[in-house]
């Protein structure tokens, strides 16, 4: 492998993409950072965006310390169900209007490793979501709830939810919204 000089300034770092296939990709849904999974219509448009464009983000995913290889998914729920969904095979509209069927069984994922703890997985993973998705108020809300449970407070951690105080009052003062969370 050859070596490469960019002039990029002190703080450039090399970053390694993985191609995996995404059936071995360990997904945990408890560290899904939206509080409403995405809908297949979501996951279906994402396997489509990646027949026509291909896969222009890669997840995040840390090798686990259980001594084997295996990776978990730290961020990109919707692109592993999406690459999946690739390879499973699914049904699409062309431009001319004709149903065709795709289904690549050697599909891969592109995958980023990431080194930390479940602390920092759990941080990357709601960051990741806030700048990806337009995130609900309620999904601030669990997020934050989230941070609660695992024993992270700091009013860093609120603003990188951005939470608002008037969503965190609704969420309080009505039990059927606050139930959401």
């Amino acid at each position: 492998m050859s070596s490469i000089k960019i002039a990029a300034g002190a703080n450039v770092k090399r970053v390694d993409i993985f191609y995996v296939d995404p059936n071995e990709i360990i997904v945990d849904e408890t560290l899904r950072g939206r509080h409403v999974p995405p809908t297949d219509e979501d996951i279906h448009a994402r396997a489509e965006s990646f027949r026509k464009q291909g896969q222009l983000q890669p997840v995040l995913a840390r090798k686990l310390s259980d001594g084997t290889n295996r990776i978990q998914l730290i961020a990109g729920f919707t692109r592993v169900n999406a690459a999946r969904l690739i390879r499973h095979g699914y049904r699409y509209v062309d431009d001319d209007g004709n149903e065709q069927e795709h289904c690549d069984p050697d599909f891969p994922i592109q995958v980023k490793l990431w080194q930390g703890n479940d602390e920092e997985a759990l941080r990357a993973n709601i960051v990741e979501n806030n700048e990806r998705n337009n995130t609900s108020p309620i999904d601030d809300a669990h997020n934050h709830r989230r941070f609660a449970r695992a024993g992270i407070h700091g009013r860093d951690d609120s603003a990188s939810l951005r939470l608002r105080q008037s969503d965190v009052r609704l969420a309080v003062e009505r039990p059927a919204v606050a139930g959401f969370v």
